[in-house]
C-alpha cells in the first residue's frame, strides 16, 4: 500500500499498491442504515447524490494531480471520502486517505496510479449501491 508516513526522502521512489484485504468491505448497508435511523429512503437519496457528484470529484482530483495542484486534489479526495463514509465504503475510504497523504507529499506519479485504484473501488461501490437501490 502507498506509504502515508512521509518518510521517503526520494520523491521519485515508486510505490507498490497492495490489494486490499478481503475483510475490508465495499459497503456496510447495516451500519449505514443504523446511522440513518433505519430510513432506507435517505440511503437511496444519498446514493443518487453520490452517483451525481462522485464522477466530477474524481475528475477534479485527477486534474489537480496532473496540474500539480496537490492541495486541490487532496481536498477533492477528502470530499469524496466524506461521501463514501455515508455508505461505510471502507475500501474506497482507505484508498482516498492514502491519496490525501500522497497528495500532501506532492507525489504526482504515485497519486495518479492510486487514482486508477480509486476508480476501481468506486465502480464496485456503484455496483453495490445499484443493487441495493433496485
Amino acid at each position: 500500500m502507498p506509504s502515508s508516513s512521509g518518510s521517503s526522502s526520494d520523491p521519485r521512489e515508486t510505490i507498490e499498491i497492495q490489494p486490499l484485504p478481503d475483510e475490508v468491505v465495499v459497503m456496510d448497508v447495516d451500519g449505514s442504515l443504523k446511522r440513518l435511523g433505519g430510513d432506507r429512503n435517505i440511503l437511496v437519496e444519498l446514493a443518487k447524490m453520490f452517483a451525481e457528484d462522485s464522477p466530477g470529484l474524481i475528475a477534479g482530483i485527477e486534474a489537480g494531480i496532473e496540474a500539480s495542484r496537490f492541495a486541490d486534489a487532496g481536498r477533492g479526495a477528502h470530499s469524496l471520502r466524506g461521501l463514501a463514509a455515508n455508505f461505510g465504503a471502507a475500501r474506497l475510504m482507505l484508498r482516498l486517505r492514502q491519496l490525501e497523504a500522497l497528495a500532501a507529499q506532492g507525489r504526482r506519479d504515485e497519486s495518479l496510479i492510486l487514482v486508477s485504484e480509486i476508480r476501481a473501488e468506486k465502480r464496485q461501490l456503484d455496483e453495490a449501491l445499484d443493487a441495493y437501490c433496485r
